[in-house]
């Protein structure tokens, strides 16, 4: 019963993602807003399948507002290779969290559904995360920018855990 409510909730919760459109997160605002000198530090903390996970610290000086941010980062490849990069708040971050955790220890080890299914999580900035069943077994990804093919990145079972650890790292350091 209680895994019935958790797949109905993210469902729940993946049509409304779907239903967002792509925004600004706090950090990409402040960044951009005019007449402010802006500080940026950025604390790597590491570079996963091409993913360059940090979190990014902006300073606006002229009011002394602090903000920080999930950034992940990668360069895609072919002929029209370029960095792509989104930002997560930290309220996102524990969406993404809580929704990754939900794949991990539910989803992941659900049977086989009777008919096509898949689950996201979408972020302010565009960011998405998901899984689908694929042909025996349920397959889990990311995607730096939900429109952009290129930035998909395929996580097995030991590399979403690996992730999972990685974001929780960046978290700490809010």
């Amino acid at each position: 019963m209680n895994k019935l409510i958790a797949v109905v909730s993210f469902a729940v919760i993946s049509i409304s993602a779907l239903a967002q459109e792509k925004t600004a997160s706090k950090v990409d605002a402040l960044e951009n807003k005019p007449n402010t000198v802006i500080q940026k530090e950025f604390n790597k903390i590491t570079v996963f399948k091409e993913v360059a996970i940090s979190v990014e610290y902006v300073t606006d000086l002229t009011s002394n507002q602090k903000l920080s941010a999930l950034d992940l980062e990668m360069s895609t490849k072919g002929d029209n290779a370029e960095t792509v990069s989104t930002m997560l708040d930290p309220d996102e971050v524990d969406g993404l969290l809580a929704f990754l955790q939900n794949v991990q220890d539910n989803i992941a080890k659900a049977a086989a559904p009777k008919n096509p299914m898949e689950y996201t999580y979408l972020s302010k900035s565009g960011m998405e995360a998901g899984c689908y069943w694929g042909e025996k077994a349920w397959k889990t990804y990311i995607r730096i920018d939900k429109d952009d093919s290129k930035t998909n990145v395929e996580l097995e079972k030991d590399d979403l855990v690996n992730f999972i650890s990685f974001v929780k790292q960046a978290k700490g350091k809010f």
